[in-house]
């Protein structure tokens, strides 16, 4: 692997900085990239290991991919920056890595004793908790748009094989979203709002496309031809996905929306597999950086104008403030400032009550306030810069 100094900074160069979406996909054992409205194809990493299902992170920066190690004779993770030029180990065992949006966590597949376990580590590959511990195999781990929440496949056992789509609750509440007879062999969410997921037909050895919506009902079928369609993931907008249409023995990267016929993503090549978008600076996760330091927040951080609604609790804590809550709100508070900010949308400081904007939401039980405003309120400066979507919050008077 392409060993080194890992640096962690925003890409300036011309390949961090392209604002379109770009397909990252697999190729003779390296890792690619091409406009995925089609164009020249680019090599990222050149390596005699053999790199496969790279997903490309939410902020643009890096790729999580997974490695065959020979070592301990299974696979690992690795990071990589978008243009390939440092790479790293991150988890020594692991399989499928699945980001969360707002880029600072991992989800992966663990071997667990007699099945696989959904793990969940941070960007950097600390701290790793195991969400399952069940005797049943869980695969295919991904995350909400809001990142409250996550979905994963867990094979069953009623009289024959099944598989089953799992949406677990922050809580750790699951509930079963569709099972299917013939096996689940893809599943994508984020960013779009419904599951979209490959099946396999029956006794055919076809895998076809489906949708189904993440609180239940009857999913959707896609596909409409003879040939296999697998391993489809969304892109940025939500709207299309690109997926691997197998016709006569040959694999094709192609993209499409529901109800529109697919097209070949031009600059790809026969055999090319294991597609991921890596987004544009529009359509990127915005980069929150407090007093220096890059944070990462679940639920997903909101953007609205130049503001992003971040969760207020885990603000405070990072800009040295203490935090009460109770059933009207959360109180902030550094040395004699206070600020009460209620769940009507309206902030009291001091003697005055105002209305907050951005207007505060509440996702999963956690308000999100506008980290400007809080910012504001308690002599922190702050800027947001819309070309690279960084909001910077800084030292007190600065």
């Amino acid at each position: 692997m392409a060993r080194g100094c890992w640096l962690l900074v925003v890409l300036a160069a011309a390949v961090g900085a392209q604002d379109f979406d770009q397909l990252v996909f697999s190729r003779d054992g390296d890792l690619w990239a091409v406009p995925l409205a089609g164009g020249e194809a680019r090599r990222i990493t050149h390596t005699p290991e053999r790199e496969s299902r790279p997903v490309a992170c939410p902020d643009g920066m890096v790729i999580a991919y997974e490695v065959y190690d020979d070592l301990v004779r299974d696979y690992a993770v690795w990071l990589c920056s978008a243009d390939g030029q440092t790479a790293r180990k991150v988890l020594p065992m692991g399989r499928t890595p699945a980001w969360s949006p707002d880029g600072g966590r991992l989800l992966f597949v663990l071997p667990a004793s007699g099945g696989l376990d959904i793990c969940l580590a941070t960007r950097a590959g600390g701290n790793v908790l195991r969400l399952t511990e069940t005797t049943e195999p869980e695969y295919f781990p991904v995350w909400a748009p809001d990142g409250a929440r996550v979905a994963f496949v867990r094979d069953v056992f009623e009289g024959q094989r099944r598989s089953a789509i799992v949406v677990r609750e922050p809580n750790g509440r699951e509930q079963t979203v569709t099972t299917v007879a013939g096996g689940i062999t893809s599943l994508s969410w984020a960013p779009a709002e419904r599951l979209l997921y490959s099946a396999r037909a029956g006794n055919s050895g076809r895998d076809e496309l489906f949708v189904v919506a993440p609180d239940g009902g009857k999913p959707q079928l896609l596909s409409d031809g003879l040939d296999s369609e697998s391993l489809a993931v969304w892109t940025g907008d939500g709207q299309q996905f690109v997926y691997i249409e197998s016709s006569n023995n040959q694999t094709r990267l192609k993209t499409r929306g529901p109800g529109v016929r697919g097209k070949l993503v031009a600059g790809t090549q026969s055999g090319d597999g294991d597609p991921s978008v890596l987004p544009g600076l529009a359509r990127r996760a915005p980069q929150v950086f407090v007093r220096g330091r890059r944070s990462f927040y679940l639920p997903t951080p909101r953007l609205v104008g130049e503001d992003l609604l971040v969760p207020v609790a885990d603000l405070a804590g990072q800009l040295g403030l203490t935090v009460a809550v109770d059933v009207d709100g959360v109180t902030l508070a550094q040395g004699e400032k206070r600020a009460k900010l209620s769940l009507d949308g309206k902030v009291a400081l001091g003697e005055v009550t105002k209305e907050v904007v951005p207007s505060p939401l509440t996702v999963a039980g956690v308000m999100l306030a506008p980290a400007r405003a809080v910012a504001e309120w308690f002599g922190f400066a702050s800027e947001w810069r819309g070309e690279t979507r960084v909001l910077r919050l800084g030292e007190e008077g600065k």
